[in-house]
């Protein structure tokens, strides 16, 4: 495990941490033992909901054993025998120093069982309240523990375990466009680079290694290549407007790539290893392509930049500004595209751009509430709340599209990943952000009534049966488990709000500031009479009328 997590992990955070120990040191093999634990431990809970399959222990015993017999560790989570857990709680390394250890064998168990993974069946609350009878109760019937099996010293444990019929995990559609979409990388050859680069042509989209020489010879008549081929050979001017010809070249291509969702993009300078698409961002002025961290780089010194532009500081505005200018998506208008452009570049942005179902949505809202720059930023605001919902939905459950979320089979799926988005904690039965989980009930119910829509007009059956029965348990259960919990939270957490009342002498000094006002205004007014003194004050007269009529709070 420790070799391989230092060849195929090693850009993970823990894994990092733990190479960066000297070898064979305490400190690296305490971190790479609890990364192996945490590795086995996903593995185990796994075992334990499907009900069938080997569990991995932290010691084989000598004979194959039952898997009820085994209980993880609350600090290291390695699976042990729950005769001998207590004896090793007693020394565990990720036990914090802090913990007194109490005698008893039992309550080590109860304690560690309490910690390990919680059936799926079964809520925290229940096994919280009543965590000691569901085990009394697993002595009278078969528990679905006993069909698992812990193997022994000299058996074999098998590499991979099978889910499901297929065995075969489902792949989200974003991913699938990131990762198809790839930059080629520059090559070497014993040490000595190899120029195989190719640039496609802007007239006739041919890859070509020599894109000077094609242009001369194929399309010699074209006035943009006239006016390249007017300046002196090895000239500045030459040169640059040749490589703006390149540019737009690869430019129509890259976008052709985009669009189909497929392919190789063509790089301004190509990095040494292959990288994602969306690592790229064209430039505005003269449409490379960039990668984004070094994108506000190159804007700097771009040559087809007008001089009139001055240059702000600041990395993601320079994104911001190249992605909006960049091609547009077929079934994207162009004032959503500026919407979408305005957003932070993070996996949010990227499954608001890959999930059609969120862009009809956005548009909708965008069609209903006009172009005004708060209607802008509320389609925004609500479009990050789906992608945040579809972001920590992929991570807990099987929902990886918008549209697998409004599926009355999955109306639980939808639930745990509503709750992890707005941080429920199962202990205290509250939500860290209890708004975000009732503008996700709204929001839902508006995608289901889109998606029923665009059913009945595609005459999709399947698609107008699933959104009408997930609005009917969306009606019956979402009170029951998102809603009034939510209420409750927001209610409860405006009991103990101070109420701030402002200084008598901040109040003294407002009349003031309001007198002293009136008369400039009714001075003005008299000597030269204006339709900007009157306005200023009619203002300062409504301002003093509205401060004499207010009222308590509470009357």
């Amino acid at each position: 495990m420790a070799r391989h997590l230092e060849k195929v992990h090693e850009d993970k955070a823990d894994v990092a941490k733990a190479l960066s120990f000297p070898k064979r040191s305490k400190e690296r093999r305490h971190q790479l033992d609890y990364i192996r634990n945490r590795g086995n431990y996903a593995h185990n809970a796994a075992v334990m909901e499907s009900g069938n399959g080997e569990l991995v222990p932290f010691k084989r015993p000598t004979q194959q054993a039952k898997g009820n017999e085994f209980i993880p560790c609350e600090y290291c989570l390695g699976l042990f025998n729950r005769k001998v857990l207590w004896r090793h709680i007693r020394t565990c390394k990720r036990k914090s120093k802090s913990v007194a250890q109490k005698p008893g064998e039992n309550r080590v168990q109860s304690m560690c069982i309490y910690t390990g993974p919680v059936p799926a069946q079964i809520s925290d609350a229940m096994t919280e309240s009543d965590g000691d009878t569901r085990y009394q109760t697993g002595r009278k019937r078969q528990s679905p523990a006993d069909s698992l099996n812990v193997p022994a010293c000299d058996s074999t444990v098998p590499d991979q375990m099978t889910f499901g019929d297929s065995g075969e995990k489902e792949q989200c559609s974003s991913q699938d466009t990131h990762e198809s979409i790839v930059v080629g990388a520059s090559h070497k050859k014993d040490g000595i680079r190899v120029y195989n680069k190719r640039h496609y042509c802007l007239y006739c989209s041919r890859p070509c290694a020599k894109m000077a020489r094609h242009l001369e010879k194929a399309h010699e008549d074209k006035a943009d290549v006239a006016k390249a081929l007017s300046f002196p050979k090895r000239s500045k001017e030459r040169r640059h407007q040749l490589d703006y010809i390149r540019n737009r070249g690869n430019y129509a291509h890259n976008a052709a790539v985009m669009e189909s969702g497929n392919g190789e993009l063509v790089p301004f300078k190509r990095p040494t290893q292959q990288a994602k698409g969306n690592e790229f961002i064209p430039c505005k002025y003269c449409l490379g392509l960039f990668n984004r961290k070094v994108l506000w780089r190159h804007i700097r010194t771009c040559k087809r930049k007008p001089k009139s532009v001055a240059q702000k500081p600041g990395k993601n505005r320079v994104q911001s500004m190249c992605t909006y200018t960049g091609p547009v998506p077929a079934q994207i208008s162009k004032q959503l595209w500026g919407v979408i452009c305005s957003m932070n570049t993070d996996p949010i942005t990227n499954i608001i751009k890959s999930d059609h179902v969120i862009t009809d949505l956005g548009q909708d809202l965008l069609n209903k509430g006009g172009n005004s720059t708060k209607n802008q930023h509320n389609v925004r605001e609500k479009m990050r709340e789906l992608g945040r919902l579809i972001h920590n939905g992929r991570k807990v459950t099987s929902l990886k599209k918008l549209e697998d979320f409004i599926n009355p089979k999955k109306y639980l799926e939808m639930v745990r990943a509503v709750k992890v988005t707005c941080g429920y904690e199962s202990g205290t039965g509250t939500f860290q952000i209890p708004s975000l989980a009732n503008k996700l009930g709204h929001a839902l119910v508006n995608v289901s009534k889109l998606l029923k829509a665009h059913g009945l007009i595609t005459n999709n059956h399947e698609l107008v049966r699933k959104a009408t029965e997930f609005q009917q348990v969306h009606s019956e259960k979402w009170n029951e488990m998102i809603s009034s919990t939510a209420l409750r939270n927001i209610a409860e957490s405006k009991w103990n709000v101070p109420t701030l009342m402002p200084f008598t002498e901040d109040v003294q000094k407002m009349h003031q500031f309001l007198s002293a006002m009136q008369d400039e205004c009714s001075s003005e007014l008299s000597g030269t009479p204006s339709t900007k003194s009157w306005t200023e004050l009619a203002k300062v007269c409504l301002t003093q009328i509205i401060l004499f009529n207010r009222r308590r709070e509470g009357e």
